[in-house]
């Protein structure tokens, strides 16, 4: 879950416990969040 706050400075919660086998890389979830908020700035 990727959870995006709106004050003036953003803040992101990104909620990995549901991915209890670690399928996914923790470097590759950081970096979709990175993706996320750059296309959120056009």
């Amino acid at each position: 879950m990727f959870n995006r706050s709106f004050t003036i400075l953003d803040r992101y919660v990104l909620d990995m416990t549901q991915d209890n086998g670690q399928r996914i890389d923790r470097r590759l979830a950081l970096a979709m969040g990175v993706l996320l908020d750059t296309g959120e700035r056009r």
